[in-house]
């Protein structure tokens, strides 16, 4: 019989899970099956063994109560992207700047739409409803564009216009499909979520990074496609083989432009503005 803590090293443990009965807590038991399935190299690195029965005791809050925190366990970096970040860092500014100066744009429309609801002769204006709703959006943009715009700060110091914003995004945000709200968005090179403190990178903006190949950023869907294969019956084995290869192949040389998008990310945080590019949708490069 034994039982251990976390001190004991690989070795020892590795002799007391041998022992016929092994006494310990579910964490330990738990990290130790983490680290023998996500960080051993080789199976003389594990530490637990096949077992026939476990005796849990108060197992109503281990599998309820305590289940409810998981086991977290990190392990070194495999990949790195110091060198990405240098190499797309002028991208990154780049970007920011340009988001910067199509905010300033629609901040400028919303303006000259501003004095128009307001003449200065006090005449009644046609149509005010669609001039206002016409300003709430053009706010709503800078504001998911650039929400810490110093300018859109003093715009909205007044409460009629900041009204106009929140009517806007309001209607935007009632629609449950969402259609007009992304369209919105798309007016954009990338969109900031204040809540998250990410940005969805737009159509736009995968454009202008990668004006050549729009769809650097999108990695193909592998479980869709190798199926595709699988089911082409004209193929046979060795074709289906080849196939995958290629495709495997066509895969992996795409995927060293995600390192730009960790990268993009990472350089907006040191920003002025302090937000991260989130990948956009599709099947982007999530990791």
């Amino acid at each position: 019989m034994a039982s251990f803590c976390t001190i004991k090293t690989p070795d020892v443990r590795r002799a007391q899970y041998a022992c016929d009965i092994t006494y310990g807590t579910n964490a330990e038991f738990g990290f130790d099956y983490l680290r023998d399935n996500g960080m051993a190299q080789k199976k003389e690195h594990q530490v637990q063994r096949g077992h026939y029965f476990a005796i849990v005791d108060e197992v109503d809050s281990i599998l309820i109560d305590e289940a409810r925190t998981p086991l977290i366990i990190s392990g070194p970096a495999v990949v790195t992207y110091d060198e990405q970040y240098g190499n797309y860092k002028s991208q990154v500014e780049g970007i920011f700047q340009a988001q910067e100066r199509l905010t300033n744009r629609f901040l400028s429309e919303a303006g000259e739409l501003i004095k128009k609801l307001h003449p200065e002769d006090g005449s009644n204006v046609k149509d005010a409803e669609a001039l206002e709703r016409e300003i709430g959006m053009l706010l709503f943009r800078v504001k998911t564009g650039t929400p810490k715009s110093e300018a859109l700060m003093r715009v909205l110091e007044n409460p009629e216009n900041l009204g106009m914003m929140n009517k806007a995004e309001l209607q935007l945000h009632a629609d449950q499909k969402k259609t007009e709200l992304y369209a919105e968005k798309e007016q954009l090179l990338f969109a900031i979520d204040e809540k998250s403190n990410e940005a969805d990178l737009t159509e736009k903006g995968r454009t202008y990074l990668s004006p050549k190949d729009p769809d650097a950023f999108m990695l193909p869907d592998l479980t869709t496609l190798l199926h595709e294969i699988d089911t082409r019956q004209e193929l046979d084995a060795r074709q289906r083989l080849e196939a995958k290869t290629k495709l495997q192949g066509d895969f992996e040389a795409k995927a060293p432009a995600h390192p730009c998008d960790f990268a993009i990310a990472e350089g907006l945080r040191a920003l002025p503005e302090g937000r991260a590019i989130r990948r956009p949708g599709k099947q982007s490069h999530h990791r």
